[in-house]
């Protein structure tokens, strides 16, 4: 019986399957942190458009305010 090439061994294809595993679990560690790392960036733009709104809504309610003050103050003074 001839000996088996190195390609034939059990040795190789434990290195090899081992190799594959190795790739995997790297390109999984990858993808996580790729994601992780997109969820911070859109966390943080959801977080600024958030204060941005709240911001645009405060100025809404007080040129609101103002509107009606200045109309409640426009029939006072007709009203004399």
């Amino acid at each position: 019986m001839p000996t088996p090439r190195f390609h034939e061994t059990g040795t190789a294809k434990l290195l090899l399957a081992l190799a594959v595993l190795s790739m995997m679990a790297a390109a999984y560690q990858w993808r996580i942190r790729t994601m992780r790392a997109r969820e911070r960036e859109l966390t943080a733009l959801v977080d600024a458009r958030t204060a941005e709104l709240r911001q645009h809504g405060r100025d809404i309610c007080c040129r609101e305010r103002e509107r009606c003050c200045s109309v409640l103050l426009y029939h006072r003074l007709r009203a004399r």
